[in-house]
């Protein structure tokens, strides 16, 4: 208390912003000095008690959160406290209370980021999917009608090779195939002509 004006004096040379509220307290709780104009009141009229008193009887750093109502608005708040101490005897404590708001809204908007990039994500990797899939299948699916039509003596089917990977790889053979079929039937009838005349 006697070296209440100096306390004070030291507090309103650290920066006053809107985001963090200082308190000093003596270990009566009472608020020797503030960046808020709170001096002379009790500390457990607008602090949390709970880490006020931590500090002074255990002589430990302590932090809360909690909220504070301010013109009918909902503050979040951490508060921390930082016991003033001589060896073990705890004369008081520096309290800092500090407006979360701006941490909560930069969750909130990581947050939204977040499941925005997972949608875009999801939606590419269903139209690659479908893009890929439609690479293997459809010429999977070509070759089967073109074999079913093999299969009833049409031997005039080529499909179109469009990679060079496994899938191009069959449909060269396919065409290979049609192709050795088509000369060996022809060989074949020519021979049966030969044998006929």
């Amino acid at each position: 208390s006697e070296h209440q004006e100096e306390v004070q004096i030291n507090v309103d040379a650290w920066d006053k912003s809107i985001q963090e509220a200082i308190f000093v307290i003596d270990d009566n709780f009472m608020i020797v000095a503030s960046n808020n104009m709170n001096q002379g009141r009790s500390a457990f009229d607008i602090l949390d008690q709970q880490v006020i008193l931590e500090s002074l009887v255990n002589g430990v750093v302590a932090q809360s959160y909690g909220n504070i109502v301010n013109q009918n608005t909902t503050i979040p708040v951490m508060n921390m406290t930082f016991p003033i101490a001589e060896g073990k005897k705890v004369f008081g404590v520096i309290y800092v209370r500090v407006d979360m708001t701006s941490v909560y809204a930069t969750i909130s908007q990581s947050k939204q980021i977040f499941v925005q990039a997972m949608i875009i994500g999801l939606a590419i990797t269903v139209v690659l999917g479908t893009l890929i899939s439609k690479s293997i299948t459809t010429p999977n699916n070509d070759m089967t009608e073109k074999t079913k039509k093999m299969a009833q003596g049409d031997f005039s089917q080529e499909v179109a090779v469009k990679s060079d990977d496994e899938i191009g790889r069959l449909a060269e053979m396919f065409n290979l195939l049609r192709t050795q079929l088509d000369m060996t039937l022809i060989e074949m009838s020519g021979e049966k002509n030969k044998m006929e005349t």
